[in-house]
């Protein structure tokens, strides 16, 4: 039975697997946005009420969506929605949360979009999840925030960011206690930025909150793109503080999947990535961004191995990795990234 059910992930898979090449797109009119949340219907139709409110290009769609069976319904409505459009369908990830922090709603949506304007002129600052954690699993979060907040702003004052060039800032969360404090916390720490909070998992065994931002850069850069520490937070060898990327175009890849979670699956899922990113002129030795998506400790465990058997050790992209409700075809392993696209020699 079990490996009926491994053939029928696989055909689902390979039958999926013709996903479109990594979005390209200018980085100087991207525009990082959390739309509306939808509490009326269900996901089909939330998805159908939400994407009617953008009217400019999408890039990236990343859509949480509460209830494992509802990811497949989510995919087909989207690339449903973009076959009506007759537009091309945009860098895809969808994953499965444990709850959301408005009643009624099934999906929250993050898109980002081709905007009209020069927005982002000297590029764009992706800072990795700066988190506050506590063992206890019913610990109040909004100490967790302050602690997130504090080490995110420690991070933009190494990129010049202010509080204003915030544009986007998400907090995977272990549960939504304290949420009304954290919003207004939030709100106050990054008055433009729009703000997303998505429970993680419908139990947890500890109390984290990690939050994640993409800022404009306010100064020119000396080099198209570059991963910088803080001084004043502790540093990792496995990801950068955050990553400045000045070059004229970003890809975004979309989500991985890898089916099951030991290495050789994780690797297979890293190298379908790497040949999707080559395809486009971009390369997996820079990625800015990755965001890593296991539902399991073994799965995490088994993307600590095997990553940098494709990124780059010596500039560790940023990052966001905690464990997830669910994936696609009932998968552990998924992954998506953002990477520059070198600038032509002119």
């Amino acid at each position: 039975m079990r490996y009926l059910f491994f053939l029928l992930t696989l055909c689902a898979l390979t039958a999926n697997a013709a996903e479109p090449k990594p979005a390209l797109a200018e980085t100087r009119r991207l525009e990082f946005q959390v739309l509306p949340a939808e509490t009326e219907g269900d996901v089909k139709e939330q998805i159908q009420a939400g994407l009617k409110r953008v009217q400019l290009p999408i890039a990236h769609l990343r859509i949480f969506v509460v209830g494992s069976y509802q990811l497949g319904h989510a995919r087909e409505t989207v690339e449903a929605i973009f076959k009506a459009r007759r537009q091309p369908l945009p860098a895809l990830t969808i994953v499965g949360v444990g709850a959301l922090p408005q009643p009624g709603a099934n999906v929250s949506m993050e898109v980002v979009l081709t905007g009209k304007a020069n927005s982002n002129p000297n590029g764009l600052a992706f800072a990795s999840g700066m988190a506050g954690s506590d063992p206890n699993p019913a610990a109040r979060l909004f100490p967790l925030a302050e602690k997130a907040v504090r080490d995110l702003n420690s991070v933009h004052r190494v990129a010049a960011i202010e509080a204003n060039d915030v544009q986007r800032v998400t907090c995977l969360m272990s549960g939504l206690n304290d949420l009304a404090a954290i919003q207004s916390h939030f709100k106050t720490a990054f008055p433009k930025a729009a703000l997303n909070f998505v429970q993680l998992q419908s139990s947890a065994k500890s109390s984290v909150i990690e939050c994640e931002s993409v800022s404009r850069l306010r100064q020119s850069q000396p080099e198209p793109f570059r991963w910088l520490m803080s001084d004043d937070i502790p540093k990792s060898p496995n990801f950068s503080h955050v990553a400045l990327v000045a070059t004229a175009q970003l890809a975004f890849s979309g989500l991985g999947l890898a089916i099951g979670d030991d290495d050789a699956a994780s690797r297979a899922a890293f190298a379908k990535l790497a040949e999707r990113l080559e395809s486009v002129g971009a390369s997996i030795k820079q990625v800015a961004m990755s965001s890593l998506y296991p539902t399991s400790q073994s799965a995490a465990d088994t993307i600590r191995k095997t990553r940098f058997d494709f990124y780059d050790r010596a500039h560790p992209p940023a990052s966001t990795m905690l464990l997830f409700e669910t994936l696609p075809y009932a998968t552990s392993i998924a992954v998506d990234v953002v990477v520059p696209i070198p600038n032509k020699k002119k």
